[in-house]
C-alpha cells in the first residue's frame, strides 16, 4: 500500500507532527507511526544535460557549411549563454516523510529553503530520539 500524499506546512508538537495542506486538511502523525524522514534530490537526467551541446554543435557544423563568415560570429555568444545556463545546474528538493504502514507524505521544497527544511528535519530526528528514550 505506497499512498502518496502532498502537504504545505510542517508543525511540531510534544508527540506528535502536523502536516497542514492548502485546503485546510490537517494530518496529525505520531512518532510512533513515522519510520523516515529525509530530503530527496531532483535533478535533470544527464542525457537533457547534452542536449543543448549537441544542438550547438549541429548549428556550428551547418553554419560553417553554409553561412558566411560574418553571420558565424554570434556563435560564441550561443555558447556563452549555453554555458551558463549549464552552469545554472537546476536542482528540485523534496521532504519526504514514510509512515510504517508504507504512506508517504511529500513536500516540495525551494533551493532558497533547503537549510530551513534540514533544521526543522534535525529538530524531528531529534525529538523522535528523546520520545524514544522516555518511552
Amino acid at each position: 500500500m505506497n499512498l502518496k500524499y502532498t502537504f504545505d506546512e510542517l508543525s511540531l508538537e510534544k508527540n506528535k507532527l502536523i502536516l497542514s495542506s492548502r485546503n485546510n486538511n490537517q494530518k496529525a502523525i505520531l512518532f510512533t507511526e513515522l519510520d523516515e524522514i529525509y530530503i530527496s534530490v531532483h535533478k535533470f537526467p544527464s542525457l537533457l544535460e547534452l542536449v543543448p551541446f549537441l544542438f550547438l554543435i549541429i548549428i556550428a557544423t551547418l553554419s560553417l557549411l553554409y553561412l558566411s563568415l560574418e553571420i558565424m560570429l554570434f556563435l560564441p555568444p550561443l555558447f556563452i549563454v549555453t554555458f551558463i545556463v549549464k552552469m545554472n545546474d537546476y536542482k528540485s528538493y523534496e521532504l519526504k516523510i514514510r509512515l510504517k504502514n508504507g504512506v508517504f507524505f511529500t513536500k516540495k521544497v525551494p533551493q532558497k529553503l533547503k537549510h530551513e527544511t534540514l533544521d526543522i528535519i534535525s529538530k524531528v530526528r531529534k525529538q523522535i530520539y528523546n520520545y524514544r528514550i522516555d518511552n
